[in-house]
């Protein structure tokens, strides 16, 4: 491999972290911003209940994806193991708020 392949791929996977990094960005703009509008305008019952199944639908969706792509990583199984152990503990600390644990 080349100087310029290996200049070529830093390149490529610098822009695939500035892009993962703006799409998460945006996601997560919207997400507060829909879970607020709910917050402010449903009541309090029906509010949970679109939280649960947010974050219920959430973890589904990134199991699935996860899941999907398992075949085109390189390398060792065990960095899809650690990004995916991170995914359910970000859904964990979701399952803990108040709006969660009050729909139960």
């Amino acid at each position: 491999m080349s100087t310029n392949d290996v200049l070529e791929i830093r390149l490529v996977l610098n822009n695939l972290i500035v892009n993962s990094a703006l799409v998460s960005s945006q996601l997560r703009t919207l997400t507060n911003l829909v879970l607020g509008v709910c917050k402010d305008k449903l009541p309090v019952d029906q509010y949970e209940n679109v939280y649960t199944n947010y974050v219920n639908t959430l973890e589904q969706m990134t199991t699935e994806e996860l899941n999907g792509i398992e075949g085109a990583l390189w390398g060792s199984p065990a960095f899809l193991s650690r990004q995916r152990f991170e995914a359910l503990s970000a859904s964990q600390i979701l399952k803990e708020d108040t709006a969660y644990v009050s729909s139960l």
